[in-house]
């Protein structure tokens, strides 16, 4: 499996696009420290050939603001920067900034699997440190507050109206596109649900759910595929979106395009 997981490393497969895949690159950091740590004269070479390539690849997507390739990233990113902190060049990466860049967006802890990422570097921890771990000796310090009441009336939200577009960017078989007007605040897959309800047969589509939150796998009955290297990229105008259909909110006048594209 190291050797694997080394030739992958060499042969800069860890991409998404045409763009270096910081989770998968951390992920892996955390694997190959892990069998280290537990063997460290086991494979040695390709283990530390690899971690000095993923650890510059990883360095690479650190932008000023202390994200590590996108906020979603950026907890994976920290804990693998911090496992391998004894090569990582000084100055070459600001721990606190990456942590406080997660700490002022609160998209960072947005579902279960974003807040299972982010936590452990708030706690100075990472995932390698779960085997040492004693859950049983653990106490309660959390105070919980006692639910309000809900308010008696609630406020009508105002409209927003959504260019909501559809492309086969693979194919070219089809291209639609539809103004969509709902409440300020709601979500990209309501968006999805009005537009499908206004016209199904060109707007429908399947989802499947993940500890991310519900992706889609199909609309029009054009399913994204593993084989082919094919998924359906979410744009908000030509800029790739960062959350998920269930948590990212469109403003008023927003052009919206989820394109089907290879990976």
């Amino acid at each position: 499996m190291i050797h694997i997981l080394s030739d992958a490393v060499q042969r800069d497969l860890f991409t998404h696009g045409d763009q270096f895949s910081v989770d998968t690159g951390a992920v892996s950091i955390l694997a190959l420290m892990c069998v280290h740590i537990s063997d460290p004269v086991f494979l040695v070479e390709p283990i530390l050939l690899s971690l000095q390539r993923l650890k510059d690849h990883i360095l690479s997507a650190v932008t000023s603001d202390g994200l590590i390739g996108n906020l979603y990233s950026t907890g994976l990113g920290v804990q693998a920067l911090s496992v391998i902190g004894h090569i990582v060049p000084e100055g070459s990466w600001n721990c606190s900034l990456s942590l406080k860049r997660l700490l002022d967006d609160p998209s960072a802890l947005a579902n279960p699997q974003a807040a299972s990422q982010v936590t452990p570097s708030l706690e100075g921890r990472t995932y390698l440190d779960v085997g040492r771990m004693d859950c049983r000796r653990d106490f309660s310090n959390l105070t919980l507050l006692e639910p309000s009441e809900p308010t008696p009336t609630e406020v009508e939200m105002p409209l927003i109206t959504v260019s909501y577009n559809i492309t086969d960017g693979v194919g070219g078989t089809f291209s639609y596109a539809i103004p969509i007007s709902v409440p300020k605040g709601s979500s990209l897959l309501s968006v999805m649900e009005k537009a499908r309800e206004s016209r199904p047969l060109n707007f429908s589509f399947q989802l499947k759910t993940s500890l991310w939150g519900a992706y889609v796998t199909s609309i029009r009955g054009l399913r994204s595929s593993s084989k082919n290297r094919t998924y359906w990229q979410l744009l908000s105008g030509d800029r790739a979106l960062e959350q998920g259909i269930e948590d990212y909110k469109p403003s008023d006048g927003e052009k919206i395009i989820i394109i089907l594209s290879h990976y």
